[in-house]
């Protein structure tokens, strides 16, 4: 979940938890671009906001599939074997 709005976070994360979905947070693009990179074999999908500082959502899921073009072994390494599914929200 990236979000640069804490309410919406939390509410976000609440959704998800009565889903039973665990959740990584992140503030901006940036951040959500490090937590990919380190947890990548856990993230099946991303809820994104398209608006925040630093980075936005819709640059951030650009470079997402930039680097999962560049470094494919991330990519094989998940358990679906297919591209993390990325969703833009405008909150």
């Amino acid at each position: 979940m990236v979000e640069d709005n804490d309410v919406n976070l939390a509410v976000m994360q609440d959704l998800l938890k009565i889903a039973c979905m665990l959740t990584l947070t992140a503030m901006n693009g940036v951040e959500a671009l490090r937590v990919w990179k380190e947890h990548s074999t856990r993230i099946s999908v991303i809820v994104m906001d398209i608006h925040m500082p630093v980075m936005d959502g819709i640059e951030a899921s650009k470079l997402l599939r930039s680097l999962e073009q560049l470094f494919p072994y991330w990519r094989h390494c998940r358990c679906d074997r297919r591209n993390t599914q990325t969703i833009a929200l405008e909150s």
